[in-house]
């Protein structure tokens, strides 16, 4: 049975740690809904820029200061993180050891990357920003470095094929390309009334927030299927 294109526009912030579980679970949601449907799903994905906090510096501190200062204790709440990290076949960097900046520059990493690939056929284009923004996920939650970490950043953009090495992957990075768009997309996002992420839009009608777990995604995935079959 031919593949049937769903797309879903994922507004996200790479800093946000819900945002990067939530959109392995959805991964592993396709697969799993694949597997046991005849109705095979090819999702495609756009990602657009959120801002968590606008005003957060490039300069990194831990994500336990951070945390702590804004918002007190939290160890409750990232033992419960860690816990859903582990459930998805991720690992947490620790807190007291993993660093949080702007993301600003990696949201116009994955700007540009969405140019670069929009002439290729949309399964490939989807494929390669999934990949890059797993790898920036990856490098800010498991690896604990920081968003603005434009080495690591020209790293991963070399590697996945942004740019066709990491000295010029850096040299874009250290410039303002792309910063307008990105600007615009936090201000769309305030439009539409979206306050918290990582939020999905399905088919551009079907609309869900949060990292609500394999299941939660597909019974998301049905329910699209459902509607338009």
């Amino acid at each position: 049975m031919p593949a049937r294109p769903i797309t879903v526009d994922v507004t996200a912030d790479p800093l946000c740690p819900f945002c990067y579980l939530g959109t392995t679970q959805l991964k592993h949601a396709v697969v799993k809904y694949n597997k046991e449907h005849d109705a095979q799903i090819d999702l495609q994905w756009k990602f657009h820029p959120y801002a968590l906090n606008p005003s957060l510096p490039e300069t990194p501190e831990t994500r336990q200061g951070y945390m702590t200062r804004k918002f007190g204790s939290t160890s409750g709440s990232t033992d419960s993180l860690a816990k859903s990290y582990a459930a998805a076949g991720l690992k947490r960097a620790d807190p007291a050891h993993s660093y949080i900046s702007s993301s600003f520059t990696a949201q116009r990493l994955l700007a540009y990357a969405q140019h670069h690939w929009a002439s290729l056929p949309r399964h490939e284009a989807s494929t390669k920003i999934v990949q890059l923004n797993s790898d920036i996920g990856y490098m800010i939650h498991t690896e604990g470095h920081h968003a603005s970490d434009r080495a690591h950043l020209a790293k991963i953009a070399h590697k996945d094929g942004v740019f066709p090495s990491e000295a010029e992957a850096k040299t874009w990075l250290e410039g303002s390309e792309l910063s307008d768009e990105v600007n615009k997309g936090y201000a769309a996002a305030s439009r539409q009334g979206i306050r918290g992420v990582p939020f999905f839009v399905f088919d551009h009608k079907f609309a869900g927030s949060g990292a609500v777990g394999e299941e939660g995604f597909e019974e998301m995935l049905e329910e699209v299927v459902g509607a338009e079959s």
